[in-house]
């Protein structure tokens, strides 16, 4: 009985160690040194909480699935827009003025809840970085999945960014610290 119980033990633990393989949406800038970001005000962006709202990303998601961008009608945006947000996800609820158009970009989250997340945009516009900051209990559990799932975001931008880059932190110390103020690759 205990060799039966350690195995299975150990199968759980190593299990939950296993990292899985990189979402597909996940990239990094060639050289992110290179430009200067700027963080887009929570204002301009919404993280949706896509949990609790499994049927809307079943809806929006697919559209992602060859483009890291694609612009939103009004009335797509009001929908999305509506849906429940904790503080630190961006706080649009409309948009906010009239020379900037809704667009769907990628973000990925690790299976939990999004804590927080940052937005920021080149000096040219034509990029956009996602970071998220997620947690699912793999601190108190270390057996459960830490499987990357599409999270998009909601940003409000002046035009169609060329370039999407998308970031997530898994839990860890740095996670309960808030979003960071420069993107990962620029952190001081």
């Amino acid at each position: 009985m205990r060799i039966v119980t350690s195995a299975i033990l150990l199968t759980i633990l190593a299990g939950g160690c296993a990292q899985a393989p990189p979402h597909a949406w996940q990239n990094l800038p060639m050289d992110p040194a290179r430009s200067i970001w700027t963080v887009v005000p929570d204002s301009r962006f919404r993280a949706v909480d896509w949990s609790n709202n499994r049927e809307l990303l079943a809806k929006y998601a697919p559209r992602l699935a060859d483009r890291s961008a694609v612009e939103l009608s009004n009335s797509e945006a009001d929908e999305l827009l509506q849906t429940k947000v904790d503080q630190g996800h961006g706080s649009a609820t409309t948009r906010p003025v009239d020379t900037l158009r809704p667009y769907l970009v990628r973000g990925i989250s690790y299976g939990g809840f999004c804590l927080w997340c940052r937005v920021w945009t080149d000096s040219t516009g034509d990029s956009v970085w996602v970071h998220e900051g997620t947690s699912n209990g793999e601190n108190a559990l270390v057996s459960m999945s830490m499987q990357e799932e599409a999270a998009p975001v909601i940003v409000f931008l002046p035009h169609k960014p060329v370039n999407v880059y998308v970031t997530c932190l898994l839990a860890g110390d740095d996670i309960f610290h808030g979003p960071p103020k420069d993107p990962p690759s620029q952190a001081k």
